[in-house]
Parts: structure tokens; C-alpha cells; sequence
């Protein structure tokens, strides 16, 4: 058995979903680090496919750990400097690059994984990532701490990364007398405000299609436009992309 499929069996066995990158690191399966797993016979066969050099760890809740990623950038030593005695004492990897790995319990919830956001050259591991497991390729422990001994993920960290809420909802000071055509318009408003960070163009598109089936009698491409447009906005999207997708949804249902 090689050393990379042992050490992602190792860490698999701990209950931590691994699966592999190239040594450029990138993923070598279909699906990135969608495709990582905690059964053995899965393991093998993942780390078994060409290409595969590093044991990765797919982040958040399918691990409950959450890492802070510090790279060798003199914004990311400025951080560690002014911020390091506010973090608790946890588990540290050193990587590759002579960078910093900090390992923390999964909090729950939803832990963003923005880069740079806390400064250049610190990112948060969290729901949505993955982490190279540097100690399985020779890196050092800095500090050792069992998995199951970590402490939280400091949450004066999650405040500063998590995105505030969405300003409250314009209303749409639309007077449509159908209904059916009403209850359409409200629900539309709501899916596009309320859409998640990385889906809320295509749920503009969806619902902006969506709507112009009703385009007719009770409906005009103004009606939908106008609620659509600032319950996008609100939801972060900028104006001038959030129009250019209304009017390509419209007119691909040939009402615009």
C-alpha cells in the first residue's frame, strides 16, 4: 500500500472526508473536494487514480473543522501579529510554503470561506472548502491537539467574514389585480432577495423567466422588471447586471 493512500486511510479512520490533489493542487477527481470520503474502500480507489499527490480535507460540516490559512504575505504576518494572543491556543500545521494552518471545531451553522477578506494572505477553511493535510507529506505539527479536543472556531472571526444580512425588502408599489399573478410576483421577490451568495443571478434569470409566461393581460415586462430589479439589488447584485439579466430573461420568452 503507498504512503498517501496509508495516510489518507489514517485520517479517514478519524472520521475527517479526504480525497486527492495533484502536487499542483488541483483535484484529480470529478468533483473536487465533493468527491472526498471516510470509507476505506472508496479512499483507495480515490487515491488511486493518477495524479494523486496530496491527502485533502474537505472542510465544515463534513469534517466539523474549520482552518485559518495563513500564507507568507506581510499583510498575513501584520494580521498574525496584531490578532494571534485573541486566538485560542488550537492544533497548527506548517505548510508547504512556510505558511500556517490553525485547525478549530466546526461551530455550526453556515462558516464562510472568503479569501483575503480578514487581509491579503489569511483565508477561512470553512463550509465549502478544503485544506491540504500537510503533516500527511512530512509538514510539521507546530502544535500538536487531538481532533476531537479543538477549540470553537472563534466567533469574533465569523462575524467579521459572515456577509450582514439583506437591507429589508423594497416593496414593489406594483398594482396587479390577478391574484394568481400577485402571489407570482411576491414569491419571485422574495426567492431573488433572499438568494444565497454565488446563486443569485441565476435565481434572477429563473424567476425573471419564469415570470414572463404571465406576460399578457395582468402582466407587462414593466410589472416584472420593476419588482425584480430592486429585490436584486437588495440582495446585493449590482444594478447594471442585475438589468441585463432581467431583460436577456424577457427576451428569451420573447416579451422584451
Amino acid at each position: 500500500m503507498s504512503a498517501i493512500i496509508s495516510a489518507a486511510l489514517a485520517l479517514a479512520r478519524q472520521g475527517l472526508p479526504v480525497v486527492p490533489w495533484s502536487a499542483s493542487k488541483k483535484p484529480v477527481t470529478p468533483h473536487g473536494f465533493l468527491d472526498a470520503s471516510t470509507d476505506p474502500v472508496e479512499v483507495q480507489r480515490l487515491f488511486s487514480r493518477p495524479g494523486a499527490a496530496l491527502v485533502v480535507v474537505r472542510m465544515g460540516e463534513p469534517s466539523r473543522l474549520v482552518a485559518l490559512d495563513f500564507d507568507t504575505e506581510d499583510t498575513a504576518r501584520a494580521w498574525w501579529r496584531a490578532h494571534h494572543h485573541r486566538l485560542p491556543d488550537t492544533r497548527t500545521h506548517r505548510t508547504r510554503r512556510g505558511g500556517l494552518h490553525l485547525l478549530f471545531a466546526w461551530p455550526g451553522g453556515k462558516v464562510p470561506s472568503p479569501a483575503g477578506k480578514l487581509a491579503l494572505g489569511v483565508d477561512v477553511r470553512g463550509d465549502g472548502s478544503a485544506l491540504t493535510w500537510w503533516p500527511a507529506h512530512g509538514g510539521d505539527v507546530v502544535r500538536d491537539m487531538p481532533l476531537d479536543g479543538l477549540p470553537l472556531f472563534p466567533g469574533w472571526v465569523l462575524d467579521a467574514i459572515t456577509p450582514p444580512p439583506p437591507p429589508p425588502l423594497p416593496p414593489t408599489r406594483l398594482a396587479v389585480s390577478d391574484r394568481y399573478a400577485a402571489a407570482a410576483l411576491e414569491r419571485a421577490i422574495v426567492a431573488v432577495a433572499t438568494a444565497a451568495e454565488g446563486t443569485r443571478n441565476s435565481t434572477l434569470n429563473r424567476e425573471a423567466h419564469g415570470l414572463a409566461r404571465l406576460v399578457g393581460p395582468v402582466l407587462t415586462a414593466r410589472d416584472i422588471a420593476a419588482a425584480l430589479i430592486p429585490a436584486a439589488q437588495a440582495a446585493g447584485l449590482q444594478p447594471h447586471e442585475t438589468m441585463l439579466t432581467v431583460s436577456s430573461a424577457l427576451r428569451a420568452r420573447g416579451v422584451a
